[in-house]
This record gives structure tokens, C-alpha cells and sequence, in this order.
């Protein structure tokens, strides 16, 4: 119960104790003092002092003894509870550094007061470092708006938000993270901190968008398809045209043309041209043929039936001064020659040029090299039925 026990003498000890005096006995006590120990009004413990003989504890020396055992309880438990806040600390780094998300701590003004190893990994940067960039991290710069409309939000009703943001890494890759924050709010309900835990989605979004782009092609392809199958003389000119503004706006190409091989075979006409608004015209003529040493360079890219991408104005060869020549005054840096083959035989050129340099990747290539040849396979059946309708209105 938290009270003394004095006992100077075993024979002091009542009948109903005698289990308790012949334990003592054993161990050879006479006389012992017992002490309950209490912290914060709780009782952790028993202090005995005990002796082989029979002894007189006096008041005094029972309170030099309850002063002795407080100071013990008291080191023991400060101890014992420093070392268990020290282990229990130990034991949440470890869970903290070993996840594999990342989580950061930081105030409403972008502050950064820490972020875990994982975090410090991804951005290959030190803890350090972090803590000093602190709104100049990546993911805090490149997102201020957005998270500081969010964080304007956070009440203790509603301490949570979610979000997914791009950003730079310093190595320069484009990434997208996804992030949940709470807010930390004191009693008064002002906001003091936000914990941040977050992912890697870069994986994901890429998934997400290459489907998107594929639906996308897929629904492009088939409205080209519909459009051009279900071309008529009095409208095919501009049903054409529309054709090559829908895949310069797919493919941010500042100019399209079509070129058709002649029955010579010594020649090529550009029988249909879109320049974007503001386009400078183009320098080079209608019709090339084989026999303008200028164009000669030109004149056997649009008929070699392989595709020809220049990625940049630099990589055009010295032969090749006419081409370049086209190139620097449309200000265009890339341009892509898709060959139109039907059954085998190349009819010409679809060519497609851009502003930008290394305006397509692989996948974009590819996307306009299907196109092209839908385009070479319709256009060779319109102008195919044309050319026998004709026929047949002379042989009336």
C-alpha cells in the first residue's frame, strides 16, 4: 500500500505471519525495514534493508533511508526511461530510413526542418543540403502555387491533402511524385508544421500516357482513314489539305507536303501543301526533277523509299546546299521524309517539318510512318479510280 514496515525483531511478527517468519528465518534475517518506492504518486517498487540481527530503526534513520531509496527510484527510473526513449527513437529511425517512401517535415513558408535518407537518396543530395534548399527543393519550387493553396486549406477538421506533381530532379529527369501531407496544428488550431510522405509515380504516369497517346493515334488514324476513303473530286483537294493540318498539329510540325512521283519517273510534284499561319513560303519549287544538280540531294531522298529524318540544320552534308538553304529560310531545324509505297513501289514523299530540333522521337516516327501509308494507300486508289473514270468518259 505504499506504507513503511518496521521490524526490529522477528518475535514482533503476528501468529498469522508465520509463513512470512520462517521465510525470513531461512535467510537468516532478524530485523528489516521495508520502503514502498513511488514515483508520481504510483508504486514501482519495495526497498528493504534488512540485518542478521536484531535492530531499533529509528524515525531518523527510517527518513535518511526514504531519502536514499527516492533518490534511487528517481536515477533508476530517469535512467531507465532516457534509455527507452533513446531505443524507441533508434527503433522509429529505422522504420523511418528504411521506408521506401520519401517524408519530409517543413513549415508553411517552405521551411525544411527534415527529410529521411530515401528522400536524400532520390534527390542525391545530403541531409544537410536538403535542410538548406529547403522551398528550393525541387518538388517545393517547381509547385509553390499549387501546395501553398493547399496548405491554406489545412484546418484541424481537415488536416490532410493529397497531390501529384511534377518536378526536375538535379540530374535533370523529369519525374512525378505523389503526395499525401498533414498538417500539425497546436491548441490554439495554428497550422505550426506539415509531415510529407510521397512516391515515385514516374512509372505510372508514363504508363498512363503512353495509353492515352495510343488511344489518341487510334482515334486519329481512324478519322483519317473515314475522311480520306471517303474522298470525292470536288472536295479532295480540301479534304487532303485538312488531312496535313491534322497531322502537323499532331506532331508540331510547322509545314506538311505531299509529293507524287511522275510517270516519267524523273520527277517529283508537290501536289499539296499546309504551312502554319505566319510560315515563311517555301523557297522550294513544285516540281523537282533529276536533272537540277541543286535538288539532286533532295530529288533522291523522296524517291529512295526509306525514310529520311534530319534531326538538326547541322547534320544536312555540304551536297546538300539547296536543302539547306529551304531549311534556314522556313527556320525550320527538323524535317522527316516518309516514303508512300503501294504493293511495293514508292510513289512518292510525305515530308514533315518542325522549328524545333529533334522535333520526333521514335514513337512519334513511328506513328507518322503509319499514317503515311494510309495515305499512300488511299490516295493511290482515289487517283487509281479517278484515272479509270477518266478513261472510260474518253472511250464514250
Amino acid at each position: 500500500a505504499g506504507q513503511a514496515v518496521r521490524l526490529n525483531d522477528l518475535d514482533e511478527l503476528p501468529s498469522e505471519a508465520a509463513q512470512d517468519r520462517r521465510a525470513l528465518e531461512e535467510r537468516g534475517i532478524q530485523a528489516a525495514l521495508i520502503l514502498g518506492l513511488t514515483l508520481d504518486d504510483d508504486m514501482v517498487g519495495v526497498f528493504t534493508l534488512s540485518t542478521t540481527k536484531p535492530f531499533v530503526w529509528s524515525d531518523g534513520l527510517q527518513h535518511e533511508v526514504s531519502c536514499l531509496a527516492e533518490l534511487l527510484t528517481n536515477h533508476y527510473w530517469n535512467s531507465t526511461n532516457r534509455q527507452r526513449l533513446r531505443d524507441s527513437e533508434a527503433r522509429y529511425r529505422g522504420v523511418v530510413e528504411d521506408q521506401t517512401d520519401f517524408i519530409m517535415r517543413w513549415t508553411p513558408d517552405g521551411t525544411m526542418n527534415w527529410v529521411n535518407e530515401r528522400m536524400c537518396d532520390y534527390l542525391q543530395i545530403s541531409l544537410d543540403e536538403a535542410i538548406g534548399l529547403s522551398k528550393d527543393l525541387p518538388i517545393i519550387e517547381e509547385n509553390w502555387p499549387q501546395l501553398r493553396s493547399g496548405i491554406a486549406k489545412l484546418t484541424p477538421d481537415r488536416p490532410t491533402m493529397h497531390g501529384e506533381y511534377q518536378s526536375t530532379l538535379p540530374n535533370g529527369k523529369e519525374v512525378w511524385q505523389e503526395w499525401t501531407d498533414r498538417g500539425i496544428f497546436d491548441e490554439d488550431g495554428t497550422l505550426l508544421e506539415i509531415q510529407s510522405v510521397g512516391r515515385d509515380i514516374t512509372d505510372r504516369k508514363n504508363i498512363e500516357a503512353a495509353r492515352e497517346r495510343e488511344a489518341n493515334f487510334q482515334r486519329h488514324k481512324a478519322e483519317l482513314l473515314i475522311s480520306l476513303t471517303t474522298l470525292r473530286k470536288d472536295d479532295a483537294d480540301a479534304t487532303i489539305r485538312r488531312a496535313l493540318e491534322k497531322v502537323a498539329h499532331l506532331y508540331a510540325a510547322a509545314r506538311v507536303a505531299l509529293w507524287w512521283r511522275s510517270t516519267q519517273e524523273d520527277v517529283v510534284t508537290c501536289t499539296h501543301r499546309w504551312l502554319d499561319e505566319g510560315a515563311p513560303p517555301s523557297p522550294m519549287p513544285d516540281t523537282i526533277s533529276a536533272g537540277q544538280p541543286e535538288f539532286r540531294w533532295v530529288f533522291d531522298r523522296l524517291l529512295s523509299g526509306k525514310k529520311v529524318l534530319v534531326g538538326n540544320i547541322d547534320a544536312i552534308p555540304d551536297n546538300a546546299g539547296a536543302f539547306r538553304a529551304f531549311m534556314e529560310m522556313t527556320e525550320c531545324q527538323s524535317y522527316l521524309a516518309l516514303p508512300l509505297v503501294v504493293e511495293g513501289a514508292t510513289l512518292g514523299s510525305i515530308t514533315v517539318a518542325a522549328t524545333q530540333a529533334d522535333a520526333w522521337n521514335d514513337l512519334a516516327t513511328d506513328e507518322l510512318e503509319i499514317l503515311s501509308n494510309i495515305l499512300a494507300t488511299t490516295l493511290f486508289r482515289f487517283r487509281a479510280t479517278e484515272e479509270l473514270a477518266r478513261r472510260e468518259q474518253d472511250l464514250q
